[in-house]
């Protein structure tokens, strides 16, 4: 767990997961709660790998 950010009835987690063989996968989930309970959830998964930015998405990165 990295990091959890409530605010009314939303609640947004940031989660690194471990994978053995294939790298670390990083999970942003996204909860409607209502009553105490989790109503709705969506999450997204990405892996930790970085791709070099091609064409026109090039121009809004820069070293750090």
């Amino acid at each position: 767990m990295l990091r959890i950010v409530a605010q009314g009835n939303t609640v947004v987690s940031e989660v690194r997961v471990p994978h053995p063989t294939v790298g670390p996968y990083y999970a942003l989930s996204f909860y409607e709660v209502d009553g105490g309970q989790i109503a709705a959830c969506r999450e997204y998964w990405v892996m930790e790998a970085y791709e070099e930015p091609v064409g026109e998405r090039a121009r809004w990165f820069e070293p750090m």
